[in-house]
């Protein structure tokens, strides 16, 4: 349940700053919409295992 929760959590907030990047970027190109996707996808990553740590 928990892993569950983390998913759900961290890809909300994930897609929220894709968003929220896009549209600061006004005009996005090739590049901007890349850092886009690294930063939220870093942020969704860590978030993730903040809640719920992975067993590796």
């Amino acid at each position: 349940m928990k892993k569950k929760f983390a998913f759900i959590v961290s890809s909300i907030v994930g897609i929220f700053i894709f968003i929220a990047w896009m549209s600061m970027a006004g005009s996005p190109h090739v590049v901007e919409t890349g850092m886009g996707f690294a930063i939220s996808l870093g942020v969704a990553l860590w978030l993730n295992y903040k809640i719920c740590p992975w067993d590796i």
